[in-house]
């Protein structure tokens, strides 16, 4: 079993509020130039034992990059992506070596001092999008009332109550092109987050089958 309505999204985020009530989601409010009033739910921190998150920004992208053509291609609006595999529109963070595992950065959700929690992290690239309007691609599952997108994490390697979800080419991600930016940022770049409690090696079926974030990069 695979997550539901897994798809990207391109649109245009208006606002990001990185806490909320219950602390373990940001939510971005975006438009698709239909709908004004779109959200997506950013996982801030985990619900497992262990609450901390992995996080990645790949600046790599360039125009000639083969995701970065095909997200410039596609409109406005949620894509549904049903192709699992390499030749599809999906993410797979591990079988497309999309990340470095051992570059990732596993944070709290919020500590004392500079750079080192991650709010630090995605607060600078989330408002850099708010306020250059950047192009962005939310990859994830829609929500059932078709209001917007969570899930923009990896869907694979996980176990215990979240692993029938796990599977190939259906990972989340946040893709943000600034283009020649007005500001700090330009250019492509992508955001990608996990779980410290998911596995680093996954099988064909997005199962787990290696040591855990937490185990490869430690405390």
């Amino acid at each position: 079993m695979t997550i539901s309505a897994y798809g990207v999204w391109r649109g245009t985020a208006t606002k990001w509020e990185p806490t909320q009530q219950d602390n373990d989601h940001g939510h971005i409010t975006f438009t698709d130039g239909d709908s004004d009033d779109l959200d997506c739910a950013v996982d801030v921190k985990s619900k497992d034992s262990d609450s901390r998150i992995v996080f990645w920004n790949v600046v790599s992208f360039d125009d000639s990059h083969p995701l970065a053509a095909k997200l410039a291609a596609i409109d406005k609006g949620y894509q549904a992506i049903t192709n699992h595999t390499s030749s599809g529109l999906g993410l797979d963070y591990l079988k497309s070596d999309l990340v470095n595992v051992k570059q990732g950065r596993i944070l709290d959700y919020q500590e004392k001092g500079p750079n080192n929690d991650i709010l630090d992290f995605l607060n600078p690239i989330l408002n850099a999008a708010v306020s250059e309007k950047a192009d962005m691609y939310l990859y994830g599952s829609k929500y059932s009332e078709g209001s917007g997108i969570h899930d923009i994490h990896m869907n694979q390697g996980d176990s215990g109550r979240f692993a029938k979800e796990n599977g190939v080419y259906q990972d989340g991600g946040m893709i943000f092109n600034f283009g020649s930016g007005n500001g700090d940022l330009s250019g492509w770049q992508a955001v990608f987050l996990a779980f410290a409690t998911q596995a680093t090696q996954t099988d064909s079926k997005g199962d787990a089958m290696g040591p855990t974030f937490a185990q490869t990069l430690g405390s």
